[in-house]
């Protein structure tokens, strides 16, 4: 009896502490029981979730020591997925606490304590549990470690709007909100929120925080030495030893960068002092030894002891280009260049180290102007280096351009070469041949056990998993991620490593048919020397199925492999004069156009000159001269081209301008005038002013025939023919402008169009379209509105179908990214649950800002009228005259095929809009219908409640993350 009597008053102790302790109630022991079990229970366990995520992320990343150091391993993205359950499971714990432990009912007020200041604060807020702003800080911190930068800005957002009483976590959520906008590139609205951040409300903390995001900033912005003092600021106050090393080793980084070598040395000293992960102290140590100030050989001694280390082995290639690096600073060249070379040899990973080698190699050539030995530097590089690295378009652009310059060289070598042996008597010439036959048998053994190395290598990195310094980045590049590259044309990465793998087996070909045959029935002697041997040893059987054995004229360790190549005839050396020709006349305009070295597209300009004086492009090589040295303020030199042009090419369009009294002010106006005709000339024909078009051609052909824009007048002029004269004109027009600009950009649209003409195609006469818009539309208009399957294409009423909420922006109406974030902001405080996408399409100048995920009619009209309610976008559609619409997926689609926006709005306003409560607007954003409520498709019972839960948390912006929704159901 009395055991009964004590287990009825535990329990009812119990269950009134429970009552005591319940959310719907305010008092001191529910505020603080709340506040316990938020703590030291869902809190907890999701701050232990977070930190764990941290260190995964952490782990993950590699570290690019070519590039200046990340101060977060978040800041590349990819890094996120390695932490995302734990940042998952945080999120969740945050949000439980959130929902089911938030006090916002108010206490029972004390008069007494009416007008005191603190408790007016207290009485004030609108959260009573004090452990629910850092569950929201949680939540915004788990969101941005999981790379869901724009939900984290929601977080922050919302506890800055609703917590402002709680200083420190304000001022804590709007660093991170700071660190949202800067990861997904909004540096401004980063930027602003940092100068509004009050600093009188920074804890020490803080302040260390504060200074590191706003160094992070910088760095971004590539601002470096901006970010220097807040870098220091950071370091100063750091207490975790990891992240305070990192930190010290990028501002080593950035006084290197600065040229302040001294402070770099410190730096770097400092961090190779502190225990770092291996491979940073081993960086700190060569960046230590190459920033040193002495002269006194001990980093060289530091750095030849380092490498003599077995744990070194693999990071030799580091070592030793950091030996180069203190020769190159010296002045010592061939020293530089003796260990960047022995850098790449010794490399073992074929990462971004080995990347790092071959470019310092390839500029230091660049530099002394020996372009031929750079460029297989600079094309072995971009195979390795990672796209997204700050030097891979420089590095890319040079392995072309120079790829192209070294097929040009050497097609003028081999020519030459061949010429020379060819007019050898029969005795050198069989000297010469044996000694090719020597260097080629030499040449392949070398290859051969290069290649077997490379292959060991491979093989030996494969197993390991450690094919590159960054492992991941370079796989992720390789793939396609962070540019469109999922095609193979599209990676420059893998074009170079093919176009490098090519020419290493195969030689310089030239593009055309059967090109792997060794022996052609009828070889061009424009194709000699561009032949070569078949490394793999297999014959083109698609040519021969029957041939097993080579014959001497195609074994190249055979002298009459040689002998067959080798020029007889007239026609035969007169062929390689014009390859040897046009190969000078692209050597010098590659000097001039795209290296920028005047003084070597002179020499080989004055060389072409020398050896060529009928070569029929010298018109062009005069006028360059001429155009060189008035710009170099020679007037003798210039007047020597002038003359010539003149004297030897009277009819040339150069001789023309240049022969006339006033030439020098003729230029000068031509200068001037040229676009803006063209402009006008390109409007006239937009409109359909073909006699304008006509004219102005005649006149820039008459006054200005070497204008640069000459191809496009002659274009136009063309296209105006089509629309005036005959299609046998107009097929002329365009022969006409195909052989005077043979290179230009426009004869390619050119040749397309008389291929189509050649088809059957004719040109209609007429007025022009005016512009590409226009033309979208008259074709629009032409189409018949049938389907695939052969039903009438319209618009159709369904209730039951997915829907979207689309906001039409036309060009420049408004800022539709600050549109998109208002409203992500929106779903983000008023639904937890329902989880809506937002996307934003462009159509030519058009844009349309789309929420999907809508589950049916009722459901999107219920979410137009909430976000309508909302000021700010309300505010944003009416003052721009924006128009809303909710429309079904299949609608939307006719949208863009077939029917305008305009006329769905039309539509809508028949068949849909009739008989609901709900706005129309139209473009100017104005109320075009509103009729009482009818739907057909009824909400249910159960969830009318919810639903008026919902509008009022909406009207009164309370956010529904506090309310315990479900998912509508349809």
């Amino acid at each position: 009896m009395k055991t009964s009597i004590k287990h009825i008053f535990i329990t009812c102790s119990i269950f009134l502490l429970v009552i005591g302790c319940s959310t719907k109630k305010n008092t001191w022991l529910s505020r603080n029981y709340q506040s316990m079990n938020v703590r030291y229970n869902t809190y907890f366990n999701g701050n232990e979730s977070y930190k764990q995520g941290l260190t995964k992320i952490s782990q993950n990343h590699i570290d690019d020591y070519s590039e200046i150091l990340l101060m977060y391993p978040i800041s590349y993205h990819e890094n996120a997925s390695a932490g995302a359950a734990d940042m998952n499971r945080a999120a969740e714990k945050a949000e439980k606490a959130i929902k089911n432990r938030s006090i916002k009912k108010k206490p029972k007020k004390n008069y007494k304590k009416s007008k005191d200041p603190k408790y007016q604060a207290f009485y004030s807020q609108e959260e009573f549990n004090t452990m629910i702003d850092d569950s929201w800080l949680l939540l915004g911190k788990a969101q941005f470690h999981n790379a869901d930068f724009l939900a984290a800005v929601g977080s922050f957002t919302y506890i800055i709007r609703h917590f402002s009483t709680h200083k420190d976590v304000v001022s804590e959520a709007q660093i991170w909100l700071a660190r949202s906008y800067a990861e997904m590139g909004w540096f401004y609205e980063a930027e602003d929120v940092l100068n509004r951040i009050n600093k009188d409300d920074f804890s020490k903390k803080q302040t260390t925080f504060f200074s590191a995001v706003n160094a992070d900033l910088l760095l971004k912005e590539k601002q470096y030495n901006d970010a220097i003092p807040f870098l220091v600021l950071a370091i100063s106050g750091e207490k975790n030893k990891k992240q305070r090393v990192r930190f010290e080793y990028i501002l080593g980084q950035l006084y290197e960068q600065k040229g302040d070598k001294e402070n770099a040395y410190k730096m770097f000293a400092s961090v190779a002092k502190s225990n770092p992960p291996f491979e940073m102290e081993l960086n700190a140590r060569l960046k230590e030894a190459e920033t040193h100030m002495g002269s006194d050989g001990s980093m060289l001694k530091m750095l030849s002891k380092m490498a003599k280390d077995s744990k070194n082995a693999d990071y030799l290639d580091q070592i030793y280009a950091a030996i180069g690096n203190i020769y190159k600073e010296e002045g010592n060249i061939d020293k530089a260049i003796e260990n960047y070379k022995l850098s790449i040899e010794k490399s073992t990973r074929n990462g971004y180290e080995k990347a790092q080698s071959l470019i310092l190699l390839a500029d230091l050539y660049y530099d002394q102007e020996k372009y031929v030995e750079a460029q297989p530097y600079y094309a072995e590089a971009v195979t390795i280096m990672n796209v997204l690295s700050s030097d891979f378009q420089r590095v890319n652009k040079l392995a072309q351009t120079l790829s192209e310059l070294s097929e040009n060289i050497e097609t003028v070598e081999l020519q030459d070469s061949l010429q020379m042996l060819s007019k050898l008597p029969e005795k050198d010439k069989i000297d010469k041949i044996k000694k090719i036959i020597e260097q080629v048998i030499k040449d392949e053994a070398e290859a051969k056990k290069k290649a077997e190395e490379e292959q060991k290598l491979a093989e030996s990195s494969y197993g390991q998993g450690n094919m590159s310094g960054n492992t991941n980045t370079n796989m992720l590049m390789s793939l396609g991620e962070g540019r469109n590259t999922s095609f193979y044309f599209y990676n420059p990465q893998l074009l170079a490593a093919g176009k490098t793998d090519f020419q290493k087996k195969w030689g310089t070909r030239k593009l055309e048919d059967n090109w792997r045959r060794q022996v052609k029935s009828s070889v061009a002697m424009s194709d000699i020397g561009e032949t070569v041997d078949d490394p793999s040893g297999l014959s083109d059987q698609s040519e021969n199925q029957e041939k097993t054995e080579i014959t001497p004229e195609e074994d190249n360790k055979k002298p009459e492999y040689y002998l067959r190549q080798l020029f007889t005839t007239p026609e035969q050396f007169e062929a390689s004069d014009a390859e040897i020709m046009d190969a000078l006349y692209n050597v010098g305009f590659i000097y001039n156009d795209k290296i920028n070295n005047t003084p070597k597209a002179i020499e080989t300009f004055e060389e072409l000159q020398r050896r060529f004086p009928s070569y029929e492009k010298l018109p062009d090589v005069y006028f360059y001269m001429y155009q060189t040295y008035v710009k170099q303020n020679d007037k003798e030199k210039a007047d020597i081209y002038r003359q010539k042009l003149i004297s030897q090419y009277p009819d040339n369009k150069y001789a023309r301008i240049l022969a006339q009294p006033d030439y020098e002010e003729k230029l000068r106006k031509m200068a001037m005038e040229q676009d803006s005709l063209y402009e006008q000339t390109y409007y006239a024909y937009l409109g359909s002013d073909f006699r304008k078009v006509i004219n102005n051609y005649s006149y820039m052909e008459k006054n200005y025939p070497a204008s640069y824009l000459m191809p496009k007048f002659n274009l136009l002029y063309s296209l105006s023919k089509a629309k005036t004269d005959t299609p046998e004109n107009f097929k002329a027009s365009l022969d006409e402008l195909i052989q005077k600009y043979p290179d230009s950009d426009v004869t390619s649209i050119a040749k397309d169009m008389l291929a189509l003409m050649a088809q059957g195609q004719e040109s209609k006469t007429g007025n022009s379209h005016g512009n590409l818009i226009a033309l979208r539309d008259e074709q629009t208009k032409a189409k018949t509105n049938v389907g695939e399957d052969g039903e009438e294409l319209k618009f159709k009423k369904d209730v039951d179908e997915t829907h979207f909420f689309v906001i039409y922006v036309p060009k420049d109406r408004t800022n539709i990214y600050k549109l998109q974030y208002n409203i992500a902001l929106y779903n983000f405080t008023k639904f937890l649950i329902k989880d809506f996408d937002i996307e934003i399409r462009k159509y030519d100048d058009e844009s349309f800002l789309i929420v999907r995920n809508l589950e049916n009619l009722d459901e999107a009209l219920w979410y137009q009228s909430g976000i309508l309610r909302d000021n700010d976008i309300s505010a944003d559609i009416n003052n721009n005259g924006l128009t809303n619409f909710v429309i079904s997926k299949n609608n939307f689609g006719l949208i863009f095929t077939t029917f305008s926006v305009e006329e769905y709005i039309q539509y809508f306003n028949s068949n849909i809009a009739k008989g609901n409560d709900q706005k129309i607007v139209d473009r100017t954003g104005q109320v075009v219908k509103k009729q009482p409520v009818k739907t057909e498709t009824p909400v249910q019972p159960q969830e009318q409640q919810k639903e008026e839960t919902v509008i009022k948390a909406v009207e009164t912006e309370t956010p529904a993350i506090t309310e315990k929704l479900s998912e509508p159901q349809s």
